[in-house]
């Protein structure tokens, strides 16, 4: 069963190497960004080298510096869009949940205040996530610590669906 004091994979990673206990969902989404960034600049940066020499000949240190810069600005703007598409998903789908995480990664910004009792509440709620980059920013953070969760949520509920499906048969 999956909870706040259970890590994701990433974060046993973290916690082994790191020596450090749970780690913020801050720490997860800027390891998870660099491993993805790293990767996808090596990838570009050997590509545009190996491009160039082909056609250019040997120009390919300068090429490699430009492939990577390339490949480490698309890799970040592409993982910033992927993580707010998949972090405002979550918030449609478990309001309290992300608000929980968001109040556990975030103490000092006031959120205990915010009231998630109506689904007026929870529209103009999203509606700040949304337009204000620093709620968007911690809805984010608070993401990364509620998809263990989410995970087991969903699992529980495939589980249910299947369930009923070979009770019909």
């Amino acid at each position: 069963m999956a909870d706040e004091h259970t890590p994701s994979l990433i974060g046993q990673l973290l916690r082994a190497v790191g020596g450090w206990t749970t780690p913020s969902g801050k720490g997860l989404f800027m390891f998870r960004m660099m491993t993805f960034n790293a990767s996808c600049a090596g990838i570009c940066g050997v590509s545009v080298a190996f491009l160039s020499s082909v056609f250019y000949g040997p120009i390919g240190s300068i090429a490699f510096a430009i492939g990577s810069s390339i490949g480490w600005v698309a890799a970040a703007i592409y993982g910033w869009r992927t993580s707010v598409a998949h972090s405002l998903i979550a918030y449609d789908q478990y309001p309290k949940l992300m608000l929980i995480h968001m109040i556990r990664s975030f103490r000092l910004m006031g959120l205990e205040r915010v009231k998630l009792e109506s689904p007026d509440d929870v529209a103009k709620f999203r509606h700040r996530l949304v337009n204000d980059l620093r709620y968007k920013s911690m809805l984010v953070g608070a993401y990364e610590t509620a998809a263990p969760l989410i995970d087991e949520i969903e699992a529980r509920r495939e589980a249910k669906v299947i369930a009923e499906l070979a009770g019909e048969e």
